[in-house]
């Protein structure tokens, strides 16, 4: 079962114990009809935790010693380390929100820490989500002797202190895995909607769907940028970039009014990928490697590089006022997909020129 949507059904006691002064989300539940809890609910809990654990965009005004790039320099890096050990994007993404809250939380970090501060919280996230997490030996032998063991050890207990032993956050990764799901659901005709409510923990969705966009998602989140937005806007901006506006209100319960300054963000990502050639991204020669589902491993697919293309991208942009627009926002890499559902108008000179075939035609 896919990791982020059983974590949907083992919600902890004391967040499914009724609090009353905590006031209900206004999204809408999209979820369907659940066997094992009331749908309204799991959703207002989830939506929840966008708002309990946060993180300060402006952090590093609390670090002195620290720049943006030293925070996507360790993201990379832990990006190759999860690639060779085959750790899941839930760990990847688990270990990324506890560093940025970390730092959120503490002052005056010293830039020698930072990878120390990374690999512990890779090391936490590890016994958390993988069934066989790697041990602590082999954590301290990538950081080639700048780490010991003994110092992971130290660490850890400090880093749990600061997050207050709070450790299940609804990452981008998991919002995007149940807005998939979602739309997999709604895609065959709601079918899935009409069975036992445990049959949406079990994955439906098309998973190059998912790798494609979660390479957009994986690109976005090396930017401290993305700090500006909660998890589930992030994951659901993603999506609209592969779909239509009509999926992802129905999918997310979040209105477009609400994404598009992330939409537009996002855009200069969106691009880089796109000049790199995204339909035939770097993960796809993977396909065949994995006895697991490949989009669940975290691969190295993303680089500084590209990151740099995607700033270079921003630049040019920033001249561009569109985001005030009211019109819909048009994505560099949606594609007319194979469903209806989700299919783009065609450009009105391209309407023009089929006329015109058809006039012609007709004359003959």
């Amino acid at each position: 079962m896919n990791t982020s949507l059983s974590s949907m059904a083992s919600l902890s006691i004391d967040s499914l114990t009724p609090n009353p002064h905590w006031r209900h989300s206004t999204r809408r539940s999209p979820l369907p009809t659940l066997s094992w809890a009331d749908g309204g609910e799991v959703w207002d809990l989830m939506v929840r935790k966008d708002e309990v654990y946060q993180r300060n965009a402006l952090m590093l005004h609390r670090h002195p010693t620290l720049q943006s790039r030293m925070r996507s320099i360790l993201m990379d890096w832990l990006s190759e380390v999860c690639e060779v050990y085959r750790l899941n994007r839930d760990t990847y993404y688990l270990c990324i929100d506890f560093i940025d809250r970390y730092l959120s939380y503490q002052s005056d970090v010293p830039k020698q820490q930072l990878q120390l501060l990374g690999i512990t919280c890779l090391f936490i996230a590890a016994k958390i989500e993988e069934i066989y997490p790697p041990k602590m030996s082999e954590f301290a032998y990538v950081t080639d002797g700048a780490c010991e063991e003994s110092e992971i050890t130290c660490k850890e207990l400090v880093i749990l202190k600061a997050l207050k032993w709070e450790l299940c956050p609804m990452t981008a990764n998991n919002w995007l895995t149940v807005y998939l799901q979602l739309y997999a659901s709604h895609d065959k005709e709601n079918t899935l909607l009409r069975r036992d409510g445990n049959a949406f923990l079990i994955p439906k969705y098309e998973s190059t769907l998912f790798a494609r966009i979660a390479h957009l998602v994986d690109l976005c989140i090396l930017d401290i940028g993305s700090l500006t937005y909660s998890y589930s806007v992030i994951a659901a901006s993603a999506l609209y970039h592969f779909t239509h506006e009509d999926i992802v209100v129905q999918c997310t319960g979040i209105q477009m009014s609400e994404l598009r300054e992330c939409i537009v963000w996002m855009i200069p990502f969106a691009l880089a990928i796109k000049d790199e050639g995204f339909d035939s991204p770097r993960f796809e020669h993977k396909l065949n490697e994995d006895s697991q589902p490949y989009h669940n491993i975290q691969y190295h697919n993303v680089d500084l590089q590209l990151l740099e293309k995607a700033y270079l991208k921003q630049t040019e942009s920033q001249s561009d006022d569109s985001e005030e627009s009211v019109s819909p926002i048009s994505s560099p890499v949606a594609k007319r997909p194979r469903r209806p559902a989700i299919l783009t108008p065609p450009k009105s000179s391209s309407k023009q020129s089929k006329r015109r075939r058809k006039s012609t035609r007709s004359s003959k």
